[in-house]
């Protein structure tokens, strides 16, 4: 529903929240505001996360937990009036609600996967809401309520606190930052030149997709990564899951990784291990074009038998055979790169050992 509410659809305290949210989808808002809150509190250090701009003040992670609990309350008035429940709902305390929530017994990062998930259930409860479901109200907290202002609230609510994280707390979202890309451990961030050399150098990797249910599954896949492009192509069945799942939703994840050695230590806990990894997120989608997607496919073959030439070492790529495969192309919006890397004599270090598979071994077999 994009129509602002009326200033009597709800009490005017509220009236500073609603004010802040752009004109517009407010659902889209909603679902927007998940990357936007999340880059900066991804990027707080540990030892920054019990910090408190003045006494008395709630810290970082009380904030959190604080948006937590109150989209959670918003969401069931909301919940409640769309289907029809007239009982009054009584008004929440905050602070009594902060005190008793313990929010800096627990990691800010595990607050803030909380946050996600219940405003992940936000923009499901009202992006499911008929329009006229959207007029319904009820009464919270003693005053008169409407299902569409308590979504313009809860936009607000966090647009508040998001400029309190911002002016009070010093918490400011990097510029070009993406909350799928922010890592908790900055010193083993990698630069774009690293990732695009261990995008290179990854024999394969791993492609992640949705179905309309929700569920999520792995693909792994060859795969050629295309600078110029800023584009991966990789190759699979013209049907199946990944491509019911690329069709039903764009919105994909792509994984290489590579492990070094075993790091053991005096206490179970403080085992590590060395390891070199790129996230990549995108849109995915068939290419359907066939000259496209014969070029695709050839990227693929370029870089997994560089020594064999089409046309010369075997029959190239014909546009009739295209039909009879498909070809996927990954859409580079965002990227991160990390690497965990000890010194060379760290003491006990230790390869980890490659898994046997059971392929034919050519040895055996002469």
């Amino acid at each position: 529903m994009r129509a602002r509410p009326e200033e009597n659809e709800y009490d005017e305290y509220y009236g500073r929240y609603v004010g802040l949210v752009p004109d517009g989808s407010v659902v889209d808002t909603l679902a927007h505001q998940i990357h936007e809150t999340v880059a900066p509190l991804r990027a707080v250090p540990e030892e920054q996360e019990g910090f408190r701009y003045r006494d008395g003040a709630w810290s970082v992670r009380e904030v959190v937990a604080h948006l937590v609990d109150a989209e959670r309350v918003f969401s069931y008035r909301a919940a409640a009036f769309a289907r029809g429940d007239d009982a009054p709902l009584p008004p929440m305390d905050q602070d009594a609600w902060a005190r008793q929530a313990d929010a800096d017994e627990r990691p800010l990062q595990e607050l803030v996967d909380e946050w996600v998930a219940v405003r992940q259930a936000t923009v499901h409860l009202f992006r499911g809401l008929s329009e006229e479901t959207w007029k319904r109200s009820g009464t919270a907290s003693g005053n008169l309520v409407s299902v569409r202002a308590l979504a313009w609230i809860i936009a607000g609510h966090e647009l508040h606190h998001r400029a309190l994280f911002r002016e009070r707390y010093g918490l400011e979202v990097p510029e070009g930052a993406d909350a799928r890309t922010a890592i908790r451990r900055h010193d083993r961030g990698k630069d774009d030149a690293w990732i695009r050399a261990f995008l290179h150098a990854a024999p394969y990797g791993f492609l992640a997709t949705v179905d309309d249910s929700g569920q999520p599954f792995l693909n792994s896949n060859l795969y050629a990564y295309d600078e110029e492009a800023h584009c991966i192509w990789l190759h699979t069945a013209r049907t199946g899951r990944t491509r019911s799942n690329v069709d039903a939703y764009d919105r994909v994840c792509f994984s290489v990784a590579g492990i070094g050695r075993m790091l053991p230590a005096d206490e179970a806990l403080e085992f590590s291990v060395e390891y070199a990894g790129v996230v990549v997120f995108g849109r995915g989608r068939v290419v359907e074009d066939p000259s496209e997607a014969r070029a695709g496919l050839q990227k693929l073959l370029d870089r997994y038998a560089p020594h064999l030439k089409p046309d010369r070492d075997y029959r190239g790529i014909t546009l009739d055979e295209m039909k009879r495969t498909a070809t996927y192309r990954l859409d580079i919006e965002a990227w991160s790169g990390k690497q965990k890397e000890a010194e060379v004599d760290f003491p006990g270090a230790f390869d980890v050992p490659a898994p046997k598979i059971p392929f034919p071994d050519p040895v055996e077999q002469a």
